[in-house]
């Protein structure tokens, strides 16, 4: 049987999944919309919904968050990066280390601004040595989410698991409790990743290359105004021959449009210059 409970709480979880999917709002807007739904629906209570927030495994996480976020403003990855991989110059050595290094520090901190840290050191080595991106950063990732797995901080779905044991009745788990499963999937991982992982990868470009690989096209206007010192001077003389990556591709005067322009052309008030 339908209750007035049961439809506002299917109600609030396609609104959740549309404004997530539609980005109608920031994802902290929408949960705490939801939650606010919820309270004043009756379906939680104050104290219930603010119970999450004196969850100790919440506050294992953002303490993690706040240590990665400390190592990543500081030098101590490229620091230690430049001292492991400096003399690396090639690619099957370098993703080896580079994996074996982020799974271990992934073991202990949170993965995603773990990620975020190793990424800029990661891409410079690759520019720095002719190496496409794509054939690096998907090992890292991999890397860091098999990391994450051997213990019971690396990842925040651990933590998050624990606390539902915990709230459940059961014992707290100890902090490698995962190692046994999770190791064997790090090791067999990062074996895979290093002998299959540069044949199957794509070879993508950086952002970079494909801007400077790709000529990009587009139309600017421009009006003479009654200052204008171009004003009786011809197209020539205004210097729009010898524009360096624009060329004048019509003139409109009063309505009336001139293509192409001839290099004699006087120029007058309020004429406009389409330049391509």
């Amino acid at each position: 049987m339908l209750t007035s409970s049961i439809i506002l709480l299917i109600a609030t979880i396609i609104f959740l999944l549309l404004s997530l999917y539609l980005e109608w709002f920031k994802p902290t807007v929408t949960f705490f919309i939801c939650i606010l739904v919820f309270i004043i629906g009756g379906v939680l209570s104050p104290a219930e919904a603010l119970t999450g927030f004196a969850n100790e495994q919440l506050a294992v996480i953002v303490i993690l968050l706040i240590i990665s976020d400390i190592f990543k403003r500081s030098s101590v990855v490229n620091v230690i990066f430049n001292a492991l991989f400096g003399n690396s110059k090639r690619v099957g050595p370098f993703s080896l280390g580079m994996m074996s290094v982020v799974a271990s520090f992934s073991a202990f901190f949170n993965n995603t601004p773990l990620v975020a840290m190793m990424m800029p050191y990661t891409n410079s080595w690759a520019k720095k040595n002719k190496v496409a991106p794509s054939k690096l950063l998907i090992p890292l990732s991999y890397a860091a989410i098999l990391g994450g797995c051997v213990t019971l901080v690396g990842t925040s779905t651990n933590l998050i698991v624990n606390g539902l044991a915990i709230d459940a009745g059961f014992e707290s788990l100890s902090i490698f409790d995962f190692t046994l499963v999770g190791l064997p999937m790090l090791f067999i991982g990062i074996i895979y990743l290093s002998v299959f992982g540069s044949r199957l990868l794509p070879e993508t470009k950086s952002s970079d290359e494909l801007i400077d690989s790709e000529v990009r096209e587009y139309f600017v206007e421009a009006h003479v105004n009654a200052d204008s010192a171009l004003i009786d001077k011809s197209v020539e003389e205004g210097g729009f021959r010898a524009l360096e990556g624009l060329y004048l591709v019509e003139l409109i005067r009063r309505d009336v449009s001139y293509s192409p322009v001839a290099p004699d052309f006087i120029l007058e008030e309020e004429d406009t210059l389409i330049f391509a």
